[in-house]
């Protein structure tokens, strides 16, 4: 284990303002790496501490100010580090751009400290599938004997992973729009940049989605040379990057040194002048196949880092889905339930719904708005879904007037409780056999913490469900 005697972010016997805390751990991943590293610390959220309960302990002995930002506290500090939720225009952003502050994220921090081992990044985005596609990645890379460690925008920080490092471990990130932001705005970039797709999203941060789309393609634009892109073959000249590049999709390659696609069921890869069949998708153990598109991101980032061919055909066989994913959850009686509760965005719910068969899905749809269009989702409810339900939330009544103008039939609700939403939604489905989803198509803000949230609700609701059936069917045989 390599020993970490510098300090590449120059915090020690700094005053360092952490701004947010937020739920994923990212936040008190920060204190602790700054604590470690002997910086002064100071926390601050709009929310009230109480509202922090996993974080008590770290927060109890530390000063902070909590329920509102203030000016002091900017004052106070040498570096504010951001949450990556904390938009760009808040007061504290431009409190601390005013004061001429050194302004960093987890992921500035965590990028300087790999670069000391060296430490080889992977740094995965997109709309959806960054979640899907970085857990394959590091599947795939374990399998092909590649140590690696999984971190990022997905419910543990970073900076929590550094002792785990070393210089032949390679960093698989999953990274947000607004990670990037706190990367590119340093100059810093990943080894190996992958984009899994882009669609319209955060249209209650971004001012349109060119302005979205413009920060995920920033990561690409200050790749070097001897960097790679993982990119849709179909991506345009928004992300022209220096580095190498592969892509995936169907079709002959857009240009790289590498092309990734499906063709007759099977996953190939035209790579070192020669067409391989890496392997058979329905050996993925993945549902839909836009899963089969994140394995093909994962597949061109295993290549990139220098995984042979014959080794990936034994890699990439009977995957687990990641939770929330399209995770199939169990069945009552004749209906099966699956946890799609990452789908919080429309796009990601039209591709949750197209991987099952036409009219055969019960689908919980709606929640918190984050100003996308609703239209082509309500036209795929009307292709797909038997029937309809409603969650309660802030985006619902824009969805509802999309789905009456794209004509749906059986829509219920909205349900203001998930195991309200999940009876209804069963009593639909059980006399078919139907599926019921849960691919809402919208943020879980409101009725829910987050989508873990949401879907760990959709998941104890169903198991009710069975439990309680199961006991009126022992009474009636009694």
């Amino acid at each position: 284990m390599t020993s970490r005697q510098t300090d590449p972010n120059g915090v020690e016997g700094r005053n360092v303002l952490v701004v947010g805390v937020g739920h994923h751990h990212g936040g008190p991943g920060v204190v602790n790496y700054l604590l470690k590293r002997g910086a002064s610390v100071r926390v601050t959220d709009l929310q009230p501490k109480s509202a922090f309960p996993e974080s008590a302990s770290l927060l109890e002995h530390l000063p902070g100010t909590f329920g509102q930002h203030k000016r002091r506290d900017v004052d106070w500090a040498d570096i504010v580090v951001l949450n990556p939720a904390v938009p760009p225009g808040a007061d504290i952003c431009l409190w601390a751009e005013e004061a001429d502050k050194t302004i960093e994220s987890e992921m500035s921090l965590f990028f300087r400290e790999c670069r000391e081992y060296p430490c080889r990044i992977v740094g995965i985005t997109g709309t959806k599938g960054k979640t899907s596609a970085a857990h394959l990645t590091s599947a795939i890379l374990d399998r092909v004997g590649l140590p690696n460690r999984l971190a990022g925008n997905m419910g543990r920080s970073a900076l929590d992973e550094l002792t785990n490092l070393t210089p032949e471990h390679v960093a698989v990130l999953e990274l947000s729009s607004f990670q990037i932001e706190g990367l590119t705005s340093h100059g810093l970039s990943p080894d190996v940049a992958a984009l899994t797709n882009i669609a319209e999203d955060h249209l209650d941060r971004y001012s349109s989605f060119d302005a979205y789309a413009d920060a995920k393609a920033s990561m690409f634009h200050i790749l070097g040379s001897s960097d790679w892109a993982i990119l849709p073959a179909s991506a345009t000249k928004r992300w022209k990057t220096s580095a190498r590049e592969i892509t995936f999709g169907n079709g002959s390659a857009r240009r790289g040194a590498g092309h990734l696609f499906i063709e007759r069921d099977y996953l190939c890869a035209d790579w070192k002048g020669r067409t391989h069949k890496i392997g058979r998708a329905d050996e993925l153990g993945l549902i839909g196949p836009h899963m089969q598109l994140n394995a093909l991101v994962a597949i061109g980032v295993a290549l990139a880092l220098g995984a042979e061919i014959s080794d990936l055909s034994k890699a990439v066989r009977n995957f687990e889905p990641v939770p929330g994913r399209l995770e199939a959850v169990g069945d009552v009686g004749s209906v099966s339930f699956v946890n799609d509760t990452a789908a919080t965005a429309p796009f990601a719910a039209i591709a949750g719904l197209r991987s099952f068969q036409k009219g055969q899905v019960v689908a919980i749809v709606g929640g918190s708005d984050k100003g996308s269009s609703f239209e082509e989702l309500a036209r795929t409810l009307r292709e797909y879904a038997a029937a309809v339900v409603l969650l309660d939330g802030s985006g619902t009544q824009r969805l509802q007037a999309a789905l009456e103008e794209a004509e749906v039939q059986k829509v219920y609700g909205p349900y203001c409780s998930m195991p309200k939403a999940v009876d209804r939604a069963y009593k639909l489905a059980e006399p078919h056999g139907f599926t019921v989803l849960l691919s809402p198509g919208c943020a879980s803000f409101g009725m829910f913490r987050d989508a873990k949230e949401r879907g760990d609700r959709f998941v104890r609701a169903a198991s009710k469900l069975a439990e309680r059936l199961s006991v009126d069917t022992r009474r009636r045989s009694a």
